[in-house]
């Protein structure tokens, strides 16, 4: 009964809160965990956010950060859960200058999950002004899948061949119109993925999107031992005015600071891309890794740490580089 009646109160200060945020913006806040619907989220005493489930504009009023957790057989873990889970299209997230963290072990920044019933993806969703970190996974994930290549398959399954080439396989057969219109941005964010480190064949990315048309702009994207900073599946994109940094080395043939997968006519535009490897570490083959990816404009981009600025890693992929120089 106490439970139920915590819950209640909580849920109608939510509605008093979303009502009184200035400009009609929902406040986002650190839930209580009797009102977390994963059982296995109150059990790990899981610290998350309200997640959101409608359109609109919400804004981030406190920092939220999920502790390390310390368990009798070693350190506990979040089985994948996400800090701020998304599941709605039309959403606008300003974090106000607030951060999220995500450092109990598994556990995610910020993801979107697709739509129930079919696979249409959650579109026109916005995070805007502040800080994603995850120590452990990836700070953000919209709908993205998680390998191109035959060898990322074989990285992420421990040299499965048999799963590797099924996978492979399912891949190949999506074609670029099956990417719905999505139109995500990510504006004026500090994106630190996998902060803790780990030199395991870990697929962490420190943003991840699926769909067409989506920006990320004027933002820092940080991965440390993951797969790649940023991560495209889909046409039309734009990537510009951003930090973009590798830190150390990955399992992956294919890391890289940006990837994209069947990202035609894509554009790469005034950012700086650093690699920072250990002396003795294996350098990405380049800043930009390119697969199945037409018309790719790279332009006006600075490096450092690496001197190949891209590498197409099929014969289908093509692109133009201009004003991009050394740093």
């Amino acid at each position: 009964m106490r439970a139920c009646t915590l819950v209640a109160l909580w849920l109608l200060g939510s509605v008093f809160n979303h009502a009184q945020a200035s400009g009609d913006c929902h406040e986002i806040r650190k839930m209580p965990p009797e009102t977390m619907n994963s059982t296995m989220a109150r059990a790990m005493h899981l610290t998350m956010a309200g997640p959101i489930r409608s359109p609109g504009k919400y804004c981030l009023v406190e920092d939220i950060e999920s502790l390390q957790l310390s368990g009798i057989g070693g350190e506990n873990k979040g089985y994948g859960e996400p800090i701020l889970d998304l599941g709605a299209s039309n959403v606008d997230v300003d974090l106000q200058g607030h951060s999220l963290s995500a450092n109990t072990s598994d556990m995610r920044g910020v993801h979107l999950f697709p739509l129930e019933g079919d696979d249409r993806l959650t579109a026109h969703v916005s995070i805007r002004n502040g800080t994603v970190t995850s120590r452990t996974g990836d700070a953000i994930n919209f709908a993205s899948f998680e390998g191109s290549l035959l060898s990322d398959f074989l990285t992420m399954l421990h040299g499965d061949t048999q799963s590797a080439k099924a996978a492979f396989n399912d891949m190949q057969s999506i074609t670029l119109d099956e990417y719905a219109l999505t139109e995500y941005v990510i504006e004026n964010v500090k994106v630190r993925a996998n902060t803790g480190g780990r030199s395991n064949t870990s697929s962490v990315v420190g943003i991840g999107m699926r769909g067409r048309r989506n920006v990320i702009r004027n933002s820092t994207i940080e991965v440390t031992d993951g797969h790649v900073a940023i991560y495209l599946f889909g046409p039309g994109n734009v990537i510009e005015n951003n930090t973009i940094i590798f830190h150390g080395q990955s399992a992956f043939e294919s890391a890289a600071a940006i990837k994209l997968h069947q990202a035609d006519g894509t554009i790469i535009r005034n950012n700086d891309i650093v690699i920072e490897t250990p002396p003795m570490g294996k350098v990405p083959a380049a800043a930009i890794a390119l697969v199945n990816s037409k018309g790719v404009v790279i332009e006006n981009n600075r490096l450092r740490g690496i001197k190949a600025m891209v590498k197409a890693w099929d014969d289908k992929s093509d692109f133009a580089i201009a004003g991009d120089r050394e740093k």
